[in-house]
């Protein structure tokens, strides 16, 4: 995108379809789809529609993203959620305090106030090679420098290969196999800051596809994962691509790692096996 777009507006169509191959008596399922008002990005509107008539219940979950509560109780074979969102996404994020050091990381009240972002999961623990990787960016870099250090060698380790990985998947498995989706490349950033020290989260949204999108062209997207680190105030990097994270993102949620934050998860009474899938739309309106 060209330096002289200050802001995007975008429409966000996200569609998912659960087909079950024989009726389910109920269902409960919770979705985390809605953008989230906040630094660089204002929430113009929102709404969620489900089919069949559902009752749905919304709040704001520990991490503080919008949670929709979906249950249905009469018999289904079909399920479908559309949210559909209008947000307008700035290219000015805030930047890192550069007058941030070690020191100062390794404050004992910064450390409780951050500790769920320091404490690594399943999904973004470390090994011996990590740890080294980690263990020479604090010794030769400052924690400004080893935050986009980190984000650069994920890059030269990491392709990006869709179909290699899934959901389940560990930032050390995707590492073990050299290839992997957005969400690895989060996972495997969030274990080397947080070995580092410096407090990091993971972000859950929406990527447009186009460096400069034409107005009113929808076109297909997908859901995107990138990671907050904090250095004075939460700075975004986006280490599967290597590009500013602005006015091409919107943020949906965030948390310790995918599982805070997945689109949707529940549980179902029945259904035999299903077919799930979903379609993200995304177009420019202004």
């Amino acid at each position: 995108m060209s330096n002289s777009v200050a802001m995007n507006r975008l429409s966000i169509r996200h569609e998912t379809v659960f087909q079950y191959e024989s009726p389910v008596a109920s269902s409960y399922n919770e979705l985390r789809m809605t953008p989230k008002a906040g630094v660089g990005q204002t929430v113009l509107d929102s709404r969620l529609s489900v089919d069949p008539v559902a009752w749905v219940r919304e709040y704001t979950d520990y991490f503080g993203s919008t949670v929709h509560v979906v249950e249905i109780t009469a018999p289904h074979t079909v399920l479908i959620t559309t949210n559909s969102s209008l947000v307008e996404a700035s290219t000015q994020r805030p930047g890192p305090n550069a007058a941030i050091d070690w020191a100062d990381l390794g404050e004992a009240d910064l450390r409780r106030e951050f500790l769920e972002y320091l404490t690594l999961t399943k999904y973004t623990s470390v090994d011996g090679r990590l740890s080294g990787v980690a263990e020479g960016f604090r010794r030769d870099l400052t924690p400004m420098e080893a935050v986009q250090a980190a984000s650069d060698w994920i890059r030269e380790e990491l392709v990006y290969e869709p179909g290699v990985t899934e959901v389940h998947t560990t930032g050390l498995e995707a590492l073990k196999a050299g290839m992997g989706v957005c969400q690895d490349f989060a996972h495997v950033c969030l274990a080397l800051l947080r070995d580092l020290g410096i407090p990091a989260r993971y972000v859950s949204g929406y990527l447009h596809p186009q460096a400069e999108p034409e107005v009113g062209e929808a076109v297909i997207g997908e859901s995107h994962a990138w990671v907050q680190a904090w250095l004075g105030n939460w700075v975004d990097l986006d280490p599967t691509n290597g590009r500013p994270v602005g006015a091409q993102h919107v943020r949906v949620g965030t948390g310790r790692d995918y599982f805070d934050v997945a689109p949707v998860r529940g549980v179902v009474d029945g259904g035999g096996r299903a077919v799930a899938f979903s379609r993200v739309e995304l177009t420019r309106v202004s």
